[in-house]
This record gives C-alpha cells, sequence and structure tokens, in this order.
C-alpha cells in the first residue's frame, strides 16, 4: 500500500509539474505569436530577431504601464461608486421584485402556496453591505486561486519572458522542423491549410486589439467629458453663491 501511495503521489506531481510546463509553453508561444509580424518586419529592416524582441517588449511594457496608470484610477473609481450605489439599487430592485412575487403567488394553488413569513422578498433577495462585498470578492478571488501556489506563480512569471523570447527568435524554424515531420507530399497542402488559418487568427487579434484600443478611447473621452462637466458645473454653483444670486433667477430673467 506504502509502494502504491507514492507511485500516486508521484504521478500527481508529476502530472501538477507538466500542466505548468505546458501552460508555460501555450502562453510563450502565443505571445511569440503576437509579435512574430512585427519580429520579421524589423528582420526585413535589417534588425536581429533579438533586438527587435527587446525593443518589442520595452514598448509593450511602456505601453502596459501607460494604461495601468490610467485604467486603475478609473476601475477603483467605478468600484467605489458601484460599492456605494448597491444599497440603493438593491432596494429599487426589492421594490420591483415584490409586486411580481405577489402576482406570482397569487397564481398557485392555494395548497401550493409556501408560508408567508418564508415567501419573501429578503429570503430571495438579501441586504448587500460592505461586508457582503468583502466576502463575495474574497470567495471569488479564493476560488481563482485555488491549486495555485504564489511562489510558484511568480516563478512561472520570472521565466514566461525567457521561453518567450527562445520561442520568438527560433519561431520559423520551429514551424519549418514541425512541418517536416510530416510526409513531403502533403507539405504543400498542410502549408497552405496553416498559412489559411494563420490569416484567419491574425484578423481576428487585430480586430479585437482595435476594437479594444476604440473602447478604451471611447471610455476614456467620456470620462474625461464627464468629469468636466461636473467641474464646470460645480465652479458654476460656487460661482452663483459667491454671488448671492437665486439659481431660479439665472434660469428665468423674466
Amino acid at each position: 500500500m506504502a509502494h502504491h501511495s507514492f507511485v500516486r503521489s508521484t504521478f500527481h506531481l508529476a502530472s501538477f509539474e507538466l500542466k505548468e510546463m505546458v501552460v508555460l509553453l501555450v502562453v510563450g508561444y502565443s505571445l511569440a505569436y503576437i509579435i512574430e509580424p512585427v519580429l520579421s518586419y524589423l528582420e526585413r529592416r535589417g534588425v536581429r530577431r533579438g533586438m527587435g524582441f527587446f525593443a518589442v517588449i520595452t514598448i509593450f511594457t511602456l505601453g502596459l504601464t501607460l494604461i495601468g496608470m490610467i485604467t486603475i484610477p478609473i476601475l477603483y473609481h467605478e468600484g467605489a461608486r458601484l460599492a456605494g450605489g448597491l444599497p440603493e439599487y438593491v432596494t429599487v430592485a426589492r421594490g420591483k421584485l415584490l409586486p411580481l412575487m405577489n402576482r406570482a403567488l397569487e397564481t398557485l394553488p392555494v395548497n401550493l402556496r409556501p408560508p408567508p413569513e418564508t415567501f419573501t422578498v429578503e429570503n430571495f433577495f438579501p441586504s448587500i453591505n460592505a461586508q457582503t462585498l468583502t466576502r463575495v470578492s474574497s470567495g471569488i478571488f479564493g476560488a481563482l486561486l485555488k491549486g495555485y501556489s504564489v511562489t510558484l506563480t511568480l516563478i512561472n512569471l520570472a521565466l514566461l519572458p525567457f521561453i518567450t523570447y527562445y520561442l520568438s527568435i527560433d519561431f520559423p524554424e520551429i514551424h519549418e522542423r514541425a512541418l517536416k515531420l510530416f510526409p513531403a507530399q502533403k507539405r504543400p497542402r498542410l502549408l497552405r491549410i496553416t498559412q489559411e488559418i494563420n490569416g484567419y487568427v491574425s484578423a481576428f487579434v487585430r480586430g479585437q486589439i482595435l476594437v479594444g484600443f476604440i473602447l478604451f478611447n471611447t471610455h476614456e473621452a467620456q470620462t474625461n467629458g464627464i468629469n468636466a462637466e461636473q467641474n464646470e458645473s460645480h465652479q458654476d454653483l460656487a460661482t452663483n453663491k459667491g454671488r448671492n444670486i437665486p439659481i431660479n433667477f439665472l434660469s428665468n430673467p423674466e
């Protein structure tokens, strides 16, 4: 029994490590695939793939940092607004849900109707406060991080740039060697199919990046416009208050 237990534990450990390596390779290959058009373009202009990779990663890191500096305050502000207005939303939802529940209760036969003390809005729609949000967020993060070690995740994140680098440098050679694994008479057809798939996937990735860029700039412009209108209205109120002029008089000069 001890021998079987040791073998089972070793198998589970090896499976877990293999899963981590497969995930790293898939993510690294995906990143290498995304930046491959840029590296190929730079290589045709005389820039080595290694130098092109570091240039792309530097620009990507700076862009990601800039996006984070812009989006994190927005997400925090929107989250704070949601947390502050959520109790009011729940109250409004309860008010709209109560007539529907009463109407549904009236359609049931008398012998099938639940007791009034159990068929209440509070039982189906409990109150939400800051503690409820904290418990929900803790549960979500706990479920997402279940089975993952923080130390192992940090190690994987540290290894990911190196894996992506070597895959990006040898990206064309990897595809050529993979193609040579198939019979020579089937290679032209397989190459044509893979090029067609690559065209569709590349168009999809470019489209998603373009849509995300447009949505991000649209949301940023709307947020800046709303903030500018609020600041302007606050300044107008402060100016009118300083002059002691009634707002009604300003809106209706007659």
